[in-house]
Parts: C-alpha cells; sequence; structure tokens
C-alpha cells in the first residue's frame, strides 16, 4: 500500500509471503575441494522455506534529490542455510540444512542527488549513496545466522550525457567487519573477516538505438580479501 503525503513525498507499507523450493544443487550434489580442505554434502532430505515479509518506508523526488528509506522485518520457517557439520575423511564437511525458525531484520537506505541544479556546469553529474544493515538471528539456538552479510554501504559519482550517448561512473563499495557469528565468545570462535573498500570504474556508449558497449575495470584498489584487480567488457544488440 502507497500514501502520498505530499507531491513529492509518499510512504508505503507492504506484506509477502514467501515460498522457496530447495534449491537442486543443495539437494542432490556433492563438491569437495581437495586444496582448500572441505566438501559440501548433499541433503535429499532438504524441505522447502516459507516466510512472511514485512516492509515500511518513504520515498523522496525532489528536484535535485530522490531518495527511499525502507525498514523490514522477515520471519522464516524451515529456513535454508549451509552450515558445518562436522569432519569427513579429513575434510570441513558443510550441509544445507532447514533451521526451523529464523528472524531477519534491518534497513535500507539510497539517495541520488543531482548536481548539475545546484551548478549548470555539473549537468549530468550525479551523487549516489546507498547503505544496507541487517541482523539475522537462529530463533531455535538464539545464535546470529551467519549468512548475513555485515553493514555495507556504495557510494558513487555518476556522468549521463544529456541525450545518454554515454556515460560514466565510479564508485566505491565499503564493507564494515563482520562481528556478529555463531559461537562467538567460545574458545572455538570461527574467523570473523575485517572490512575492506573496493572501487570500480565503469563506463557505456549508446551507438544507435540498438547497440551499446560497456566496459569496466574493477576491484581498482586491490586491497586485503577482494579478488584481484580485473576488468570486463560487453556489447548488448536489442532486436
Amino acid at each position: 500500500m502507497i500514501v502520498g503525503l505530499t507531491q513529492e513525498l509518499s510512504a508505503f507499507v507492504q506484506y509477502t509471503r514467501g515460498f522457496r523450493s530447495p534449491p537442486y544443487d543443495e539437494v542432490g550434489t556433492a563438491f569437495t575441494n581437495f586444496t582448500f580442505g572441505y566438501t559440501v554434502l548433499p541433503n535429499p532430505d532438504l524441505g522447502p522455506e516459507t516466510s512472511d515479509g514485512f516492509e515500511v518506508g518513504v520515498r523522496g523526488a525532489y528536484r535535485p534529490v530522490r531518495f527511499r528509506l525502507v525498514g523490514f522485518y522477515n520471519l522464516y520457517d524451515d529456513f535454508i542455510e549451509t552450515v558445518p557439520v562436522g569432519e569427513v575423511d579429513g575434510l570441513d564437511a558443510f550441509q544445507a540444512r532447514n533451521l526451523t525458525e529464523v528472524r531477519i531484520f534491518g534497513a535500507e537506505a539510497e539517495v541520488e542527488i543531482a548536481l548539475g541544479a545546484f551548478w549548470s556546469a555539473l549537468e549530468g553529474l550525479s551523487l549516489l549513496g546507498a547503505a544496507a544493515y541487517a541482523e539475522g538471528d537462529n530463533e531455535e539456538t538464539d545464535q546470529p545466522l551467519d549468512s548475513v552479510a555485515p553493514p555495507n554501504g556504495v557510494v558513487s559519482l555518476r556522468y549521463r550525457e544529456p541525450r545518454d550517448r554515454w556515460g560514466a561512473e565510479v564508485a566505491a563499495s565499503i564493507v564494515a567487519p563482520k562481528h556478529r557469528v555463531a559461537g562467538s565468545g567460545s574458545s572455538g570462535s570461527p574467523f570473523c573477516t575485517p572490512g575492506f573498500v573496493t572501487a570500480d570504474l565503469t563506463a557505456y556508449c549508446n551507438v544507435g538505438r540498438r547497440v551499446t558497449l560497456a566496459a569496466g575495470v574493477f576491484n581498482v584498489l586491490d586491497l586485503y580479501t577482494q579478488p584481484g584487480r580485473h576488468a570486463s567488457a560487453s556489447v548488448t544488440v536489442r532486436f
């Protein structure tokens, strides 16, 4: 349900009922990585996952600024999660299991500021930001849910040529250290990943109405645990 508060501002409330079938690869496929010493076991008894999701938020669209803020609260039955299950033949073993009751809640925010509204020489330039925070808990064991990502955000500067013939963007992704993990405080606490920052450069060019060329250089900072610097290029043809 969406309610218009003013011409520029609206609020919304949403409820969703979800159903997720067990992924076929987690039901019947095994995988072993001898190099890193782990194996993933199939689980033919894996059941479907159901959920109840609640969202509430606001959207604003003023001339120089667009923004969105939303909070969510999700309850899951038989949540599908890959968990450690001990050792098999000297390898760390993992398997997808159904967790009886799981709760995930958090908030997300997005903002876009058109810089050309403040100075005409900056026409086409936009400053964008997004942030997300979530917490997840296994209600049965009262332990954190490891698959929930730590707080993270993206800040970018984007340029789009007035006729949208070409554009470019530089974006920095920021991920906070992960502190909430199952078993925290015990003598066998798992490794908690540190925070990191990556930067990406992307650009595109529309050749007529049907062809778009795109290219990017990713992880320009090349720091810590992220994959190494890499690039990509693509051609999209619309018929």
